[in-house]
């Protein structure tokens, strides 16, 4: 299965000339802990809801002033679509990061999947696996 084929395509994004201020009201909007920073829609960057906290509110700037340039990570650690699940997941294990830019081949912004995601869909595959062994206990004659 690839990495497009279950990530997010509504992915909420800023430009680096918006605010910390656009970035906290769009993560609330929308209820997502992040944003990914676009130009030519390509992600540059990624602003999350630590980050605003430990970049904007502790350092005491103000969100209204303060761009998404100043704040972002740069060069977000990204995965192309057609990529395996399993390596999406080595990735984020390795990088040590909870949300992952999906891209096409021309590293054009597609989508985003996020550790929650991976979580939801491997909750999803046990509880198949396990209806197909409750099906399989059933036939097992009692003694």
């Amino acid at each position: 299965m690839s990495v497009f084929s279950c990530c997010q395509t509504n992915v909420m994004t800023v430009s680096p000339e918006d605010t910390a201020y656009d970035a906290a009201n769009i993560m609330e909007e929308w209820n997502v802990g992040s944003v990914i920073v676009k130009e030519n829609e390509r992600p540059v960057g990624i602003v999350t809801d630590r980050d605003l906290v430990v970049r904007v509110i502790t350092t005491r700037k103000i969100p209204e002033e303060t761009s998404i340039r100043e704040i972002m990570t740069r060069d977000p650690v990204i995965v192309k679509g057609d990529t395996g699940l399993y390596e999406a997941m080595e990735k984020i294990k390795g990088k040590g990061i909870r949300r992952l830019p999906v891209v096409d081949s021309d590293g054009r912004l597609q989508g985003i999947i996020t550790v929650d995601d991976l979580i939801r869909l491997l909750a999803a595959e046990m509880n198949c696996i396990s209806g197909i062994l409750d099906k399989e206990l059933c036939k097992i004659p009692a003694r």
